[in-house]
C-alpha cells in the first residue's frame, strides 16, 4: 500500500505538483484497492474460500469483504444497507459461480486470467 503509493507519487512528481500527485497516487491506489477486493469476493470467491481456511486466508478475505461492502454503502438505491449487502454478495456468488463453471466447461481457465497490457516506455517529456 504505502509502497505503492511512494512509487506511483515520485513517478507523478516528475510531471505534477508534489500536491497533485499525492492525490492521484492515493486514488490510484485506492481503486486498486476496491479492484482487488472485488475480484477476491466475486470473479475469485472460489479460491478465497480455499484461501480461508487459514488464518491469514480469513483475514484477507474478511478485509475484502469489508472493503467491497463500505463501497457498496455507498450505492443509495432506495435499499436498506443489510438487503443492500445481502443482494451484492448473493450476486457476486453467482457471478463467480458462473465464470468457474464456464471455464470448466470450456476446459480452460482463461477467463480468469488477468490481461497484462505490455509495459509502455517512459519519456521524460511525457507523463508516466
Amino acid at each position: 500500500g504505502l509502497v505503492a503509493w511512494a512509487v506511483a507519487h515520485r513517478r507523478l512528481a516528475d510531471t505534477l505538483p508534489a500536491a497533485s500527485a499525492g492525490r492521484v497516487a492515493a486514488s490510484a491506489l485506492g481503486s486498486s484497492v476496491r479492484q482487488e477486493a472485488s475480484l477476491a469476493v466475486r470473479h475469485l470467491w472460489p479460491l478465497a474460500a480455499l484461501a480461508a481456511t487459514t488464518r491469514t486466508g480469513r483475514r484477507v478475505l474478511l478485509a475484502a469483504a469489508v472493503v467491497d461492502g463500505a463501497v457498496a454503502l455507498t450505492d443509495r438505491r432506495g435499499l436498506d444497507p443489510l438487503t443492500r449487502l445481502a443482494g451484492r454478495r448473493i450476486d457476486d456468488l453467482a457471478y463467480g459461480a458462473g465464470v468457474w463453471w464456464g471455464c470448466a466447461r470450456a476446459g480452460s481457465a482463461r477467463a480468469l486470467l488477468p490481461r497484462l497490457s505490455p509495459a509502455q516506455p517512459r519519456s521524460r517529456s511525457a507523463p508516466a
